[in-house]
């Protein structure tokens, strides 16, 4: 099992809640929020678990059955992708579980179930599960990475002006080091760094 956060976890709990979101017998937001959190590579069994516990405590027994069959096929359908091509876009993942949910929905009125909405409902479901993955994959996305880029940007801004500090000793030592070791170092921000890089360090350069 894979490690996680406090931020996967917390959002593996939200799962739940999202069960409790259902319209005309649908709950779209259910295939679509598990969609889009497996892509960004949360426990599988974690969240199944926690998506599993909100549909038995908010859904009807029907409708319970059929999500949960939705969704192990989803995150089955979405792993083959993977590997297959080493990654699954949203909009795929999006796709197929729209028609795994339009599918079962239309097999259970075909059965006579419980509580399942018409063809036409189920289309509308499929509609909005597709766009509701895309939008959900992209928040998510910048919920668990917020910070980790800024952080690392950081780092490299604290490196880069510790060697930025050191070519200023340098020079204080050798005269003339300044204007040409540091204008082309890469390790002060000028030779081979972009022209934005060059531009925010030309004041940290000691001439």
């Amino acid at each position: 099992m894979k490690k996680m956060n406090a931020r996967q976890m917390m959002l593996c709990m939200a799962g739940s809640v999202m069960c409790s979101v259902g319209v005309m017998g649908c709950y779209p937001l259910v295939p679509a929020y598990f969609a889009a959190l497996y892509l960004e590579r949360v426990s599988g069994p974690v969240l199944l678990g926690m998506m599993y516990i909100g549909m038995f405590v908010f859904m009807p027994t029907a409708a319970a059955v059929k999500y949960a069959v939705a969704l192990v096929v989803v995150m089955g359908a979405i792993r083959l992708v993977e590997w297959a091509n080493e990654g699954c876009p949203s909009y795929m993942a999006g796709s197929m579980a729209a028609i795994i949910t339009m599918i079962l929905s239309v097999a259970g009125g075909l059965l006579e179930w419980k509580d399942q909405p018409g063809i036409l409902a189920a289309a509308l479901e499929g509609a909005f599960i597709l766009g509701a993955v895309i939008l959900f994959n992209r928040a998510l996305h910048m919920i668990l990475h917020w910070g980790r880029k800024a952080g690392a940007r950081a780092a490299g801004w604290r490196k880069r002006g510790a060697a930025a500090g050191v070519c200023g000793i340098v020079s204080g030592l050798v005269p003339g080091f300044s204007q040409y070791e540091c204008r082309t170092s890469e390790r002060c921000g000028g030779g081979t760094g972009t022209d934005t890089e060059r531009a925010d360090w030309k004041d940290l350069r000691v001439v």
